[in-house]
């Protein structure tokens, strides 16, 4: 007799016979309910939902590596709830998930994460992304000066947009300051034209981008 070992299929886990849908079903209501709970709910043994769980959580772990693998992070804070409280995330952008998370947003906080990290894993870091934080530069020159610096594109566009924003405004402010209409042909209604990207553009934005071209080339540059 041939005994046929068993195949892997995409849709469950290894050494598992319930999909990789339902093991995760059973995983996330073990984080809402007790394992009494959801044995009942979802007519399965004990022993099983604990089996399940380990799986779901392995195989995260496997996903998520560990802190010493960092090669690429992004360094930035984030304000929550009303007022000026802030957050600072450092996260590992290659496998897209947070390393590192405290209130406040200074250098001592940077540092803290550094520490945590620890000397020998903050060495293999090889690129950090992050704005333009003084702070950060400081962090970053003290525990890894070899490490290359560049800025998150969430950020640049937001420079982008601000400048051409600001470009915007000062052609306004000339046309006022000639005791001109202070919103001409060439200033009226661009305000989203040069905000939104050339493939975003209907074909009458697209019109009067090439109108302002002709009225306006300042901005038109911007």
């Amino acid at each position: 007799m041939v005994t046929v070992p068993p195949a892997r299929v995409p849709w469950a886990r290894r050494h598992s016979g319930f999909t990789s849908s339902f093991e995760n079903t059973i995983a996330w209501l073990a984080t809402q309910a007790s394992k009494a709970a959801v044995m009942q709910y979802m007519r399965i043994a004990w022993r099983t939902v604990g089996s399940i769980v380990t799986r779901v959580m392995d195989e995260q772990q496997a996903r998520r590596g560990c802190v010493g693998d960092l090669r690429c992070i992004g360094v930035d804070d984030k304000s929550y709830r009303r007022g000026q409280r802030y957050i600072t995330l450092v996260v590992d952008r290659d496998r897209g998930r947070l390393v590192w998370a405290a209130p406040g947003r200074s250098a001592h906080v940077l540092r803290a994460s550094f520490d945590t990290i620890g000397e020998e894993a903050a060495a293999r870091i090889e690129v950090v992304s992050r704005d333009a934080g003084p702070w950060i530069t400081t962090v970053l020159d003290e525990r890894r000066p070899g490490a290359i610096q560049c800025k998150d594109p969430f950020h640049v566009v937001g420079w982008a947009t601000e400048a051409v924003e600001l470009e915007r405004r000062d052609q306004a402010r000339s046309f006022r300051y000639v005791g001109m209409n202070p919103r001409p042909k060439s200033i009226k209604g661009t305000r989203w034209i040069v905000r939104t990207g050339m493939e975003n553009l209907s074909e009458k934005q697209r019109a009067g981008l090439e109108e302002l071209a002709a009225l306006n080339q300042p901005l038109y540059r911007s």
